[in-house]
């Protein structure tokens, strides 16, 4: 029950942080007013009623924006096929959208799939070298792994890219690792 609750949170906060960055230039158009509704409804816990928002947009003009949104949101709800499945659709419309790969990575993590979590974080990083969320999310899935050194290699990397690093994540890893 924990671990979904700190699934949810951790979805919530990337989603906000991701719509951000994807609807800095949201104006008046109904798609863009639908991701919005959504957002602020996804903030707020309502995540079926965000969905059905984020389902109006894609309905009216499919956008990394609003499958990126839903799938942060199905994550957050623990359906993380249909986040993943998100996710891919965003990569679909970008193939160059390094946070969409970044997103479907750690699904996959949660989803178990360790492997395709690396790949996508690495393809991100690809993508764009200068990502550091990218790393921030392989040394989760590393952490996960229990491969600590290379968990606490892309924290480093990561905050040398200017990231800050989330404290309870840090105290998580030094725990794990032995490290003080």
């Amino acid at each position: 029950m924990l671990k979904r609750r700190l699934l949810a949170k951790s979805w919530v906060l990337f989603l906000v942080l991701t719509l951000i960055t994807v609807c800095s230039g949201c104006g008046k158009n109904s798609d863009e007013v639908a991701i919005k509704k959504g957002e602020a409804l996804g903030k707020s816990g309502r995540y079926e009623e965000a969905i059905v928002e984020f389902d109006k947009a894609l309905a009216i003009r499919p956008s990394v924006g609003a499958y990126i949104a839903r799938g942060a949101t199905h994550a957050a709800k623990g359906d993380l096929d249909r986040a993943i499945a998100d996710f891919s659709g965003a990569i679909m419309i970008n193939p160059n959208y390094a946070e969409a790969y970044t997103s479907r990575g750690l699904a996959y993590a949660y989803r178990g799939d360790m492997n395709q979590g690396i790949a996508d974080c690495n393809r991100a990083s690809e993508i764009r070298p200068d990502y550091a969320a990218a790393y921030s999310t392989r040394a989760i899935i590393y952490l996960m792994q229990k491969k600590y050194d290379r968990s606490w290699a892309d924290v480093q990397l990561a905050q040398s890219l200017g990231y800050k690093v989330n404290p309870r994540f840090l105290e998580e890893l030094k725990r794990a690792s032995g490290r003080e």
